[in-house]
């Protein structure tokens, strides 16, 4: 057994549809540089499940943690940029014990064409932020965080954000989410959590 709660998970992502038109036709893609001049594509996903509760993100999670991004790599997969972070695990919550962690996410950077490829209610993560994370293990390894943005929280000094309060484009694009967090004791939220997944 493994995980932080043991039930039928279900299955968080499809993507469904991309801007209509849209021809993603990647030939590098970067991590470095400054992106200032570069252009944003939007694109859009359709989730399978919106969760209703910091509770039940927590019972459907392989793994909850405080994570630290270090190291990104974008390659592509039938003309879909996919952007696999590398992440320092600075405090796991619950699930296997491990020190660092790959997250899959749909986007990234094209730095022949400079454009950034990104959902547009599930932002790219960024080199040295800090995120507290419920994602579920892939059959390759890696991670992805459940429904996109719900299942990425910010972490500002010792606050706890939701996405959709924290960063105004995912406060647009998702209006929809059930879950709000806006500035929670990071502390008592990790209590929480830790009490729900027993």
């Amino acid at each position: 057994m493994k995980g932080c709660y043991y039930h039928e998970k279900k299955t968080t992502l499809t993507i469904i549809s991309f801007i209509a038109g849209m021809s993603i036709l990647m030939t590098g893609c970067s991590k470095k540089a400054s992106y200032d001049d570069y252009e944003k594509v939007s694109m859009t996903a359709s989730w399978t499940y919106n969760y209703g509760s910091v509770e039940e993100l927590s019972k459907a999670s392989d793994i909850v943690a405080v994570v630290k991004i270090t190291d990104s790599e974008c390659k592509k997969i039938s003309d879909i940029p996919l952007t696999t972070f590398d992440a320092q695990v600075k405090q796991l919550i619950c699930g296997n014990d491990e020190k660092e962690i790959k997250i899959t996410m749909t986007g990234g950077i094209d730095k022949t064409e400079k454009k950034i490829y990104e959902l547009d209610d599930d932002p790219l993560m960024q080199i040295n932020d800090e995120y507290l994370i419920f994602a579920n293990k892939n059959s390759d390894g890696t991670y992805t965080t459940l429904s996109g943005s719900q299942g990425r929280f910010e972490i500002e000094g010792n606050r706890v954000y939701s996405l959709n309060k924290s960063n105004a484009q995912v406060k647009k694009a998702n209006v929809g989410s059930n879950i709000k967090v806006s500035g929670e004791d990071k502390e008592t939220f990790i209590k929480s959590i830790r009490a729900y997944t027993r």
